[in-house]
């Protein structure tokens, strides 16, 4: 009973519906992480190099699309205060043709580049990359819905929906592996799981897709501000996404599909840092919001968040350090223990300064101020830059993203130092401001 006093005091959502986000996407996670055991363990270096390739692109792909659903629900919740049915089936009908025009743009300019992207990846085959193609289409129409169902508050239709994803993309992907069709049937997994996901979604909100608007109801929307609310989230996401999952399309580039599938393997162990505090992300961007707008100060959560993070991280550093070779055995087998088991240390510690940083982001999000991402892509650029030129081994790209990303870190703490003295100045200007009021009431 405390505890769900305690959230329902000091966050935005209820703790029902915090419960809730926490669980699935916490399940999610985890069933991502199987999955990705499961498929190395099932395909072998070569042939999970090639598909955590393709699952990286589409990770890249899906940044856009995540974007769209936050703008969405932002929209959605408007105009769900306002109790307007017929805004939400006007914007779901407009935004849709929208997202599926652009996305069909994306897979047409995908498909006229696949002989350069195909030679940069050092693969032969075309299909994965039209099947990727589809899957972006599904993922934009995706968001929009997704995007309505958050807005209108059903959290517990939401939740469902990702660990039903997730779930089919595992059992679909171990169907088509074990009737022969190896990396193919993996991807042709992730492409049926989508299709289900998004008509079982679509069922869900059968209510605003059937809705039909009368001619006498206002349900005019501004779609100006939703492009604008959406482009600099778009940036910060595309940006994070990039620092993430870069690297293992730059290995596929300059090292083999062996060495590609030890590194997919150490990434895959190293992101368990991030699976419990991302799902927490959602509960600490809240309270951001929330203490924002009460021109309070951020630092204690700052703080607070900060501490979650380095617990759970140096936790499993820990485990790292001193077990990496029972735990690369463990989860992918002996195939993977002679070169995998020496980079999840160094990937480990590089996801810990990634998590930091998606805390740094939520942070400048909620503050609406975003100029420091000029930063934040002139450090990228300079990462990418250097694994260009000193790509000599998997740990020496690992080391160039360990200290590229803690300067980024770094930079971003100076920035929020610099704005966390602007609501204490502000606030000694409001209380100038009441005092002058009260002794010069208006006439």
């Amino acid at each position: 009973m405390f505890f769900k006093k305690y959230l329902s005091k000091y966050f935005n959502l209820t703790a029902k519906n915090i419960g809730i986000i926490f669980i699935a996407s916490s399940l999610a996670n985890l069933i991502n992480f199987f999955y990705q055991v499961i498929m190395g363990r099932l395909l072998g270096p070569s042939e999970y190099g090639v598909l955590t390739t393709m699952i990286s692109l589409l990770y890249i792909a899906g940044a856009i699309t995540g974007t769209f659903q936050t703008s969405a629900t932002r929209n959605v919740s408007a105009y769900t205060a306002q109790d307007n049915k017929y805004k939400i089936k006007k914007f779901f009908d407009k935004i849709t043709i929208r997202f599926f025009i652009l996305s069909c743009f994306i897979f047409i300019l995908l498909i006229s580049l696949l002989k350069p992207i195909k030679s940069f990846l050092n693969m032969e085959s075309s299909l994965p990359f039209i099947i990727l193609g589809v899957a972006i289409i599904l993922g934009s129409l995706n968001s929009v819905s997704s995007g309505i169902i958050q807005g209108m508050g059903r959290f517990k239709t939401l939740g469902l929906n990702t660990i039903l994803g997730t779930f089919l993309k595992l059992i679909l992907g171990i169907l088509f592996i074990y009737l022969g069709f190896k990396t193919f049937g993996a991807i042709i997994g992730i492409l049926l799981s989508m299709i289900i996901a998004y008509l079982v979604i679509l069922f869900s909100i059968r209510d605003v897709v059937r809705l039909k608007i009368p001619d006498n109801i206002d349900s005019s929307i501004d779609l100006k501000a939703f492009y604008k609310s959406t482009t600099m989230i778009l940036i910060s996401t595309i940006l994070l996404t990039v620092i993430s999952y870069i690297d293992i399309v730059l290995v596929k580039h300059f090292f083999s599909a062996q060495d590609t599938g030890y590194f997919s393997a150490a990434s895959q162990i190293g992101r368990i840092i991030l699976f419990f505090p991302g799902a927490i992300g959602i509960v600490i961007f809240a309270r951001f919001s929330e203490k924002f707008e009460k021109k309070e100060s951020l630092k204690g959560t700052i703080l607070k968040s900060y501490l979650i993070l380095s617990f759970t991280s140096i936790f499993f550093l820990l485990l790292y350090f001193f077990f990496p070779e029972f735990i690369t055995r463990l989860m992918y087998g002996i195939g993977f223990i002679d070169v995998a088991s020496k980079l999840i240390f160094l990937y480990g510690l590089f996801m810990t300064i990634v998590g930091f940083i998606n805390l740094q982001v939520l942070y400048f999000i909620s503050i609406r101020k975003f100029w420091y991402l000029i930063c934040l892509f002139m450090f990228i650029m300079l990462e990418i830059i250097l694994i260009f030129n000193y790509h000599h081994t998997l740990k020496m790209v690992l080391w160039i993203e360990i200290i590229a990303s803690l300067v980024i870190f770094l930079t971003n703490a100076i920035i929020m130092l610099i704005l966390s003295k602007t609501p204490g100045t502000s606030k000694k200007i409001r209380c100038k401001i009441e005092i002058y009021n009260k002794f010069n009431p208006i006439k």
